[in-house]
């Protein structure tokens, strides 16, 4: 066999390989399609599976035995909840005639017993809240004023003992510091009482002394 016709039947033997080859990589990749296709076929199933799995697992009941509540639209919806209205009263209580004239009476008996330093009938806490009722009820300029009275007959009737010539330098200025100590220590308490007419009518009119 000559060499011309040897090239000849190696050229010829060259492209029935090739074409062998492409034949080949023609069906692998049909089929990695094909198998493609399956696959993502098979991950659609797994994933509609799942989702009815879900949702009737929603409906029955858990293995520990308790049902599972599932939210309604009703329960998220905002301001379901009934709302407390407090309305006013009809009519303002009204206090009684001589409430003035009485709450005054018994303010007027603990401050007197306690400048003569004697027990009172009434606890602080009720003499405290009588002086809040009356301030509250725009009771409190002759409140102050009756106690603006009561406190200079008092220390006028202490000062008497001051005026004769005939006492002694030392016992009356012993006397007097006695004097202006009871009179600090009885009106420390007294201001405890009117504590609420101090901060409220006096610390609002500037023309008004303190209490204290």
């Amino acid at each position: 066999m000559s060499s011309l016709t040897r090239t000849r039947v190696l050229e010829s033997q060259g492209e029935d390989c090739e074409n062998e080859n492409t034949l080949k990589r023609k069906r692998n990749s049909g089929s990695g399609d094909h198998y493609c296709k399956i696959a993502k076929q098979e991950e659609n199933m797994t994933d509609t599976t799942n989702q009815k799995r879900a949702n009737f697992s929603a409906l029955t009941p858990a293995s520990n035995g308790l049902n599972r509540t599932v939210p309604t639209l009703v329960n998220l919806k905002p301001g379901a909840a009934k709302k407390l209205v407090i309305k006013n009263f009809k009519e303002k209580p009204k206090l009684p005639d001589n409430y003035q004239q009485l709450t005054w009476e018994k303010l007027k008996e603990a401050v007197i017993a306690i400048q003569l330093s004697t027990s009172i009938r009434y606890s602080l806490e009720e003499l405290y809240q009588a002086v809040e009722n009356m301030c509250n009820h725009k009771m409190a300029v002759d409140l102050y004023s009756n106690l603006k009275d009561l406190t200079e007959m008092h220390v006028r009737a202490n000062i008497e003992q001051f005026l004769a010539d005939t006492m002694d330098r030392l016992i009356f200025l012993k006397k007097m510091n006695e004097c202006w100590l009871s009179h600090c220590r009885q009106m420390i308490m007294i201001r405890s009482i009117f504590l609420y007419l101090d901060r409220t009518y006096v610390l609002q009119n500037a023309a008004v002394h303190s209490i204290w």
